[in-house]
């Protein structure tokens, strides 16, 4: 129920966006769009009966300037688990970093800032497999959880970017079947 009003509630934000486009003035933003697939073809020279092309994810991106201050993201994705594509909203945001100089936040369902890999999506990587560390504490394919993530840049002769971030804790991963149905009985 509850990503169903945070679907419903960004769709909205968008046809509120769309509407605007619409209109005539200096504040018009334009709605953009994105599509990718991400495809692996390993390459077996001893069992060539290995060798075929494999569509790991298709994701589809909505984003674009509500006003002025704040940006939106709408990511729907399909990966491929175990032979079978599951299709999910990846991504669903509002942002802004022009409220207060240096200072950045994120609303909504997103891939969380922890680590350098983890907040870029798996097609995005410029190589095939999640190293080791990625893998391990983050899965392959990275954390993405529902929260309010908020980072500032302190104004210094050094490099300190202070993040810190709140999340319901129910996407580490991949969700279990088990704590779907937890989730719908509440």
């Amino acid at each position: 129920m509850r990503n169903s009003f945070a679907l419903l509630a960004f769709l909205f934000l968008f046809a509120s966006l769309s509407h605007a486009q619409n209109q005539s003035g200096p504040l018009v933003q334009n709605l953009n769009f994105s599509a990718s697939i991400d495809a692996v073809a390993p390459m077996d020279f001893d069992d060539s009966s290995n060798n075929s092309l494999q569509i790991r994810s298709a994701e589809f991106v909505l984003y674009g300037s509500v006003d002025t201050y704040f940006d939106a993201v709408i990511n729907f994705a399909a990966h491929n688990a175990e032979g079978e594509y599951k299709a999910e909203l990846h991504e669903g945001y509002v942002s802004s970093s022009k409220l207060l100089q240096g200072l950045r936040f994120k609303l909504g369902t997103f891939f969380l800032g922890v680590g350098r890999l983890n907040q870029f999506h798996q097609h995005d990587w410029p190589f095939i497999s999640a190293p080791r560390v990625q893998s391990e504490f983050f899965a392959d394919e990275g954390i993405h959880d529902t929260g309010l993530e908020v980072s500032y840049l302190l104004p210094t002769d050094h490099y300190w970017d202070i993040t810190v971030g709140v999340t319901d804790g129910y996407q580490w991963g991949e969700r279990s079947e088990e704590h779907t149905s937890e989730l719908q009985s509440h």
